[in-house]
């Protein structure tokens, strides 16, 4: 499984970037488990998983709790019901999780806070074509068999 991780501040639009992913690539894929709203968190907070070039892609988003993107890793690992090929998922705790930077498994996608509130929609536009970008790339590598 591959895992693309959203790293950043606090309130930078992590889970808003994460949520325009969702919602540009939704109309091209086939929705496995529909966007739920994770219950012990926040309204922006989600999880969902599609099908989406012929690659299952599940979004997690922790609510800045580490504790639950490790867990969340390691769950979609070992999933018996749905075998997840690309997670994408954000978290704050960057500096918990450099240690994974040299697994070809994890690619690290760093969002910055923007200070003027015009400037969060600009950035949360920019780093959504980068995450999809990236997803792209993933896909036509695990297409050719190659490890990204």
């Amino acid at each position: 499984m591959k895992t693309i991780l959203l790293v950043g501040p606090e309130h930078c639009g992590k889970t808003t970037t994460m949520n325009l992913v969702y919602n540009k690539i939704k109309p091209q894929a086939e929705v496995l488990e529909p966007w739920k709203r994770l219950e012990e968190a926040s309204t922006k907070d989600f999880r969902a998983v599609v099908k989406y070039k012929n690659k299952t892609i599940a979004f997690y988003s922790s609510g800045d709790r580490l504790g639950a993107v490790e867990k969340e890793i390691d769950k979609n690992k070992c999933r018996i019901d749905i075998n997840i090929d690309i997670l994408i998922i954000c978290s704050r705790g960057f500096k918990r999780l450099e240690g994974l930077k040299s697994n070809s498994d994890y690619i690290f996608i760093k969002k910055e806070e923007e200070s003027a509130p015009l400037l969060h929609k600009q950035a949360n536009d920019k780093y959504c074509e980068k995450i999809i970008e990236t997803l792209n790339q993933v896909i036509a590598s695990l297409a050719a068999g190659v490890s990204k």
